[in-house]
């Protein structure tokens, strides 16, 4: 239920909504319609050098219903479930990622998960959140 005094108070930030390329009005529709669910299903698995709080990223992760591993990502993982397991990591660990890249699978930056989760919405197909080899 909304109460008339809420829209009173809704959320605004022009200066940071500018900065991260969000709009909070949208982002707080989203995550309405997502129920907290926009990552379920869904495994991460970050490389070691990713330069990130990874206990803070788990933590947003999972309250979207997302996991995060530390556990290094294989071919085999990957292939397993390719729609719902997926490499963050950074050009650093090329070494560990290699293969996975070279089947044609993307190697993601965490930006994937920072940018998405903001903005309630996770963008697979855009360029500047894949790492190149």
């Amino acid at each position: 239920m909304v109460y008339p005094a809420e829209k009173e108070f809704v959320l605004k930030d022009p200066v940071g909504e500018k900065k991260f390329g969000v709009n909070l009005a949208q982002a707080l529709r989203r995550a309405k319609a997502n129920k907290g669910k926009l990552l379920e299903g869904k495994m991460f698995y970050l490389t070691p050098r990713v330069n990130v709080d990874k206990k803070l990223l788990k933590n947003v992760v999972n309250a979207c219903g997302g996991d995060i591993t530390t556990q290094s990502p294989s071919l085999r993982i990957i292939r397993a479930d390719p729609e719902n397991r997926h490499v963050i990591s950074c050009k650093e660990d090329i070494s560990i990622w290699r293969s996975i890249a070279i089947e044609g699978f993307k190697i993601y930056s965490q930006e994937l998960l920072l940018a998405g989760i903001m903005k309630q919405q996770i963008e697979w197909d855009q360029d500047e959140y894949v790492v190149e080899p």
